[in-house]
Formats: structure tokens, sequence, C-alpha cells
């Protein structure tokens, strides 16, 4: 399992939330397409992801570890990033370790000597 959110719950100061009991898992080699209008939470959701917003319930998984603090997140931040393709259509991707994929990555480690 590459991510699992469950029940997250996210919302800026002063306005309403924009995730409440948010719920997915992505598994290696999968993909998916998040799509919404603006302020539907497709960037927030990427955010919690990779540790750049915290939220306010809720658990992250990611790699199969639950990371609770921010320093929980490096790890993630080492292989994965958000990237806009397009600020005005917040076209978003989220890229693991270059454009390898994570499998690649994973392997290599696995089976380097």
């Amino acid at each position: 399992m590459l991510f699992e959110l469950r029940d997250i719950s996210f919302g800026y100061p002063t306005r309403p939330p924009v995730l409440h009991d948010a719920s997915m898992t992505l598994d290696a080699g999968e993909r998916l397409c998040i799509t919404g209008a603006n302020g539907a939470g497709k960037s927030t959701l990427l955010s919690i992801m990779v540790g750049l917003a915290q939220p306010s319930a809720g658990t992250v998984t990611a790699f199969g570890t639950p990371r609770l603090e921010e320093a929980d997140f490096h790890e993630v931040r080492d292989v994965a990033r958000v990237e806009i393709q397009s600020a005005d259509d917040k076209a978003l991707t989220l890229l693991f370790d270059g454009g390898h994929s994570l499998e690649e990555r994973l392997m290599r480690e696995q089976f380097s000597p």
C-alpha cells in the first residue's frame, strides 16, 4: 500500500471544512484522478498525503507506516512530491522518486547489496 487515508477532516481557519471524514487507499501500480471545483479540497488532500498539511482528524498511513507528526513525513517527501502542472486549471500530480515508480525504488532498495 502506498497511501491510506482514513476519516480525514481538514478546514482552514475562518472557513468551512474542505474535507470531512474522507477516506481512500492508493496501492502500488494504481492511478488516481481527483477532480472537483476550486476549493473542494484536491490540493489539501495531496498536501495531507505528503505531510504539508495536518488533518484535524483521521489517520494517514504512507508506505505501510502510520504518519502521526510532521517529522514522520520526511521519509515520504524523500520519494513523493506534489507538482503543480497548471495553476489556472489546478492540475496537480503526486510524483515518486523523480518520476521513477515507487515499486522500482523499493525493489532496488530491497535487492541492492
